[in-house]
């Protein structure tokens, strides 16, 4: 795609995925395409870089946005590499550490190489979105003059890592502390602020946000009944949601492992796990050898209509991961106002206080959260009162505190706006002097 580039503030960004939707057409993470069309809404002119996949898709103009696509070198052989050493245990530990650092090598390169050919001419600011982009938008940004900004959806290292762990997780380390005008880190409960003061990232670098919300998705009107019967379901049946990616550290396994204990008091329930991901097979072995099936649904990757349907037909909310659980699904359940049960992981009981805006099951064993939860939901299945209550609450604190994304958007856009203007003074006194 052969683009002439006018005389107006220019964005580009960087990223690892090769859409704007993580998991297909308005499916997947929605911030990372919501701070892509607000760029273009605002009048920028907005190129992605991403990395191509497997189907080799072409450049492309999407909803105001230019798409430019790169191939990295050796990419299927470093990632067949990377499964087979992982069986080798530590001599594989450290040749997957090898790969990986060859790989964000080769990234980073294609990346370069890839902006270098498209443009002589730089951008207004360029936009990392993980930890792969760090490395690329920090030489681009010294290449072409104009600022960066980092921006990370989360962290998977905790206060807890020593520093021989620390050295596992040298990719998010180097994202913390490479050199950028802010560093936009989303409060996913991951506790990045104390992550960020722990890698020595200064005060006035960071930014510490939550992540918008659809607040539009709460329907009080949504009749249950009609989209039960469309599901083939019971009027009368009770809906377990759980909305995510199936990944292991989501460790769904918990709330099927919590079934056959849920439905032995209360049959009239169904588990719905709403979503796609590398685990999906393995979840559905466990529902089958607990021969728990008829229990449990699996919808696969949904887009944004259905969510909002799933989540305004749901009773209660399960989130049980280990670090956080303030995924964007957990804060559009209480929109909805849904009674939330979730493990007390990471920052998450600084929006879900225990029986006032849902259930924090406390994380011990693997054993004890499976009982805890089963116990939990089985008493807030058998009390509607309790279960009214917590989601109430919930959708209180939700409209009290919440951003829409709209209001998200527009902080993160007045940012760009000053860094912009600021680094365009700075030029322009510079030809003066």
């Amino acid at each position: 795609m052969v683009l002439k580039i006018q005389n107006k503030k220019i964005i580009w960004g960087i990223s690892p995925w090769s859409t704007m939707w993580s998991m297909g057409e308005k499916k997947g993470y929605r911030g990372y395409y919501y701070i892509l069309k607000a760029f273009a809404n605002a009048g920028y002119e907005t190129h992605l870089f991403c990395l191509n996949d497997s189907d080799f898709k072409n450049d492309e103009l999407r909803e105001g946005i230019y798409i430019h696509r790169f191939r990295v070198p050796l990419q299927r052989v470093i990632r067949q590499l990377q499964i087979k050493s992982m069986r080798l245990k530590i001599f594989g530990f450290i040749g997957n550490q090898i790969l990986q650092f060859l790989f964000v090598l080769l990234y980073a390169i294609s990346v370069i190489k890839r902006i270098l050919n498209f443009s002589k001419k730089g951008p207004s600011l360029i936009y990392a979105y993980s930890a792969y982009d760090v490395l690329p938008a920090y030489i681009l940004s010294r290449h072409y003059s104009v600022p960066n900004i980092t921006r990370l959806f989360g962290t998977y290292i905790t206060p807890r890592d020593f520093k021989l762990r620390l050295l596992t997780k040298w990719q998010e380390i180097i994202a913390f502390k490479m050199p950028c005008r802010y560093l936009i880190v989303l409060n996913d409960g991951t506790q990045g602020d104390k992550i960020a003061k722990m890698v020595g990232v200064p005060d006035e670098r960071l930014k510490f946000w939550y992540d918008g919300v659809d607040k539009q998705i709460y329907n009080p009107n949504f009749n249950s009944d009609e989209y039960k019967k469309e599901l083939g379901l019971d009027n009368s049946v009770r809906i377990i949601l759980t909305l995510s990616r199936l990944v292991n550290w989501k460790h769904l396994e918990r709330i099927i492992n919590a079934m056959p204990y849920i439905v032995s008091e209360f049959k009239n329930v169904i588990l719905l796990i709403v979503g796609d991901g590398p685990e999906r097979k393995k979840l559905e072995k466990i529902s089958q050898i607990l021969d728990i099936e008829k229990y449990v649904k699996f919808t696969g990757s949904v887009n944004i209509k259905e969510t909002s349907n799933y989540m305004n037909l749901a009773d209660i909310f399960v989130s049980v991961n280990d670090v956080s659980n303030v995924s964007n699904g957990l804060l559009e359940a209480m929109v909805c106002g849904k009674c939330i049960v979730t493990l007390d992981a990471g920052d998450t009981k600084k929006l879900i206080r225990d029986n006032e805006t849902g259930k924090l099951i406390v994380a011990k064993n693997q054993k004890n959260i499976i009982m805890d939860l089963s116990k939990t939901i089985i008493n807030i299945l058998k009390d509607e009162d309790l279960r009214k209550k917590l989601g109430d609450n919930a959708r209180f604190y939700a409209e009290k505190h919440f951003k829409s994304w709209e209001e998200r958007m527009d902080v993160e856009l007045n940012l760009i706006r000053s860094l912009i203007t600021h680094n365009k003074c700075i030029k322009i006194e510079n030809k003066i002097i």
